[in-house]
């Protein structure tokens, strides 16, 4: 039988996401650069490294340092600080498929590989995060590693494991703070256990001594309060249900609601393509379930009232996802191998996580070259003219390109310098930025001045010269 023999499957379980990895580095020469995050992750890196050799200044970021940061303790071993931020994120992913197969053994003493192989390795909305220079999966690692570790401590109750406990949720929070609605229970119930143990006066003492440090932590970083206040302000039950909704990003106007797309781990083909399948063998959760299944619940209440709708966002919630539909799975591959069909599932799933996967990442890798034509074709041009731009500037250091940028978006500019060159894509951003200083600057722009159409790229990107 297919996938029958547990070493089999668990060698498969690894070695699928390095042979994906391998296949686009080598043959499609993707070095896992995408999107503004993920350049502004290599920006900081690099600069910490130089930092600590040289003791040059690093300029702020708004994200959490843990990613970077990871990554430029790792090139001291000899990397580059670009691969070390890769290797980050792929052996992020396999720790995090290591250590969710572990949970799944101590929770229901079976072998997950199969759901994880089907459910995580070939799912592209989960896979490509251990491609990606992005924290996402880093993140995800330390909370899968929080979760065995929680699962550990209540069984154990030694105190080595409390600390890890909490050495672990501090790395996952500043790897990506929106991790922190997974975390709150978690940490939370492993102290409840601690001081139950201790005398009433020490566990006064020691609760407001946590107390007292998380306020510390939380008032010493202007930068988490400022985040704190804007997710607070931002939050709503109507962004559960509006599909349209204004932002400092523009209006976005997204396929479904808040509400459904908070639970595309369950049901969305990227991330669980079978995943309505479950339905029907719906099994009642142990304690330990219901407990992961209320952290879930908490995400997702999260999720479904930002504003924001960001398929990486799920990531973090994928594996406990997994983890809580086993049992689910576990009963659909019985009835499967009752009825002989077992093998035509897991063939058919293996296919269509396949077919979308190609489909899906090609997507991603057409942002990733048309990043790199468009900077090629601006280092061909030989200037050292300033840039006017929007979206793709952060992707200009990452590449050595070193003009002077001038983002639409931080400023309205009431005159544009002649000579310069500017990359627009008014078609892609006519909608959404409507009444922005982004479509504000490039209608200022063409009523003022003339511009020369030097290079027209793909997706109907341009640049242009200001005469």
């Amino acid at each position: 039988m297919f996938l029958k023999k547990d070493t089999y499957k668990n060698w498969v379980l690894y070695a699928v996401p390095l042979i994906i990895f391998i296949i686009f580095n080598f043959i499609f020469d993707f070095n896992g650069l995408y999107g503004q995050d993920g350049h502004e992750y290599f920006r900081y890196s690099k600069e910490v490294k130089m930092f600590l050799t040289q003791g040059t200044s690093v300029d702020r970021m708004y994200w959490p340092v843990g990613f970077p940061l990871a990554g430029s303790l790792l090139s001291f071993t000899g990397f580059s600080v670009l691969w070390s931020l890769r290797i980050v994120s792929l052996f992020s992913l396999l720790g995090t498929l290591f250590y969710s197969k572990k949970i799944i053994k101590i929770l229901f003493n079976k072998d997950g590989s199969l759901l994880l192989i089907l459910g995580a390795a070939t799912q592209v909305y989960f896979v490509r995060g251990g491609f990606l220079i992005m924290s996402d999966m880093l993140c995800t690692f330390f909370i899968t590693l929080l979760f065995y570790k929680y699962l550990s401590y209540i069984r154990s109750q030694k105190l080595s494991t409390l600390f890890l406990i909490g050495l672990i949720a501090c790395f996952a929070f500043f790897t990506r703070y929106a991790s922190i609605p997974l975390l709150i229970l978690p940490v939370a119930h492993s102290l409840f256990v601690f001081l139950r143990g201790l005398r009433v006066g020490f566990q006064v003492l020691l609760g407001i001594f946590f107390t007292g440090a998380l306020i510390g932590l939380f008032y010493s970083n202007n930068q988490l309060i400022s985040l704190s206040e804007e997710i607070i302000n931002q939050w709503s039950f109507s962004n559960f249900y509006n599909r349209v909704i204004t932002t400092e990003n523009g209006i976005n106007t997204n396929m479904v609601p808040n509400g459904m797309y908070a639970f595309g781990n369950f049901f969305h083909v990227g991330f669980l393509s079978f995943g309505v399948l479950l339905i029907p063998f719906y099994r009642k959760p142990n304690v330990s379930c219901k407990f992961l299944i209320a952290c879930i619940v908490l995400y997702i209440l999260f999720l479904a009232g930002i504003e924001t709708q960001n398929y990486r966002f799920l990531m973090l919630a994928h594996p406990l996802v997994l983890i809580v539909l086993f049992p689910f799975f576990d009963a659909l591959i019985k009835w499967l191998k009752s009825k002989k069909l077992a093998s035509i599932f897991i063939m058919a799933t293996l296919l269509f996580n396949g077919a979308f996967f190609f489909y899906s990442f090609n997507k991603t890798y057409r942002v990733h070259t048309l990043e790199r034509k468009i900077i090629n074709a601006i280092i061909e041009l030989k200037t050292e003219a300033p840039i006017y731009c929007f979206y793709i500037d952060q992707a200009f250091p990452s590449y050595d390109l070193n003009n002077e940028r001038r983002n639409f978006y931080y400023k309205e500019y009431d005159n544009f310098e002649q000579g310069a060159l500017v990359i627009f894509n008014e078609d892609k951003f006519f909608e959404q930025w409507k009444g922005h200083s982004v479509m504000n600057n490039w209608n200022r722009l063409i009523i003022q001045n003339e511009l020369d159409t030097l290079v027209r790229l793909p997706q109907n990107w341009t640049i242009y010269r200001i005469k």
